[in-house]
């Protein structure tokens, strides 16, 4: 009888740790992927204040005649005269593992962007659309960024739907 009493105990302290597990596992793993998140930011952060100012701007030169190329192209293209853009962006920067991020203030959001849109981007940040304008803003340049909601891994882009207009988001 006493063994049965204790293999129920056991059993329900097994159930208890479990389900504090089950239920943490949410938080732990968005605090994981936040610091993941904020070590490749500020890596991206030292590498950039580390580069002389003539890197920089040599880089953001290359990054403004990707765009254009690509506009060119795409004007090339709807005009039916389709044309290879030549240098790749992702040949174009050397800062580390990102591109950069984004910080949007509102709802607490610092991600780092990343080339390219694949699952094991876009479960720990941000991702750049290859074939769109590197995020440098300016006239004719149209960059798209992508990212998730509601994964159970990390907060990413959930509250999203809490944006109005005009609040800011930052791309560093």
């Amino acid at each position: 009888m006493e063994t049965t009493v204790k293999l129920k105990l056991g059993f329900a302290a097994l159930m208890i740790v479990s389900g504090i597990g089950v239920a943490m596992y949410p938080v732990v793993s968005n605090a994981v992927a936040q610091r993941h998140a904020s070590s490749v930011i500020e890596s991206y952060n030292d590498t950039v204040q580390s580069m002389d100012a003539e890197k920089i701007d040599a880089a953001k030169e290359a990054a403004r005649r990707y765009n254009q190329q690509l506009n060119n192209a795409l004007d090339r293209d709807a005009a039916g005269e389709a044309d290879d853009i030549g240098t790749s962006y992702v040949d174009m920067l050397d800062v580390g593992e990102s591109l950069g991020y984004i910080t949007i203030p509102k709802i607490d959001v610092n991600l780092p962007i990343y080339e390219g849109t694949s699952d094991d981007v876009l479960v720990k940040g941000v991702g750049h659309l290859e074939g769109s304008s590197y995020p440098l803003g300016g006239a004719g340049t149209h960059s798209v960024l992508t990212g998730h909601r509601g994964l159970a891994e990390a907060v990413l882009f959930t509250d999203l739907d809490k944006l109005g207009a005009g609040d800011r988001f930052y791309l560093h």
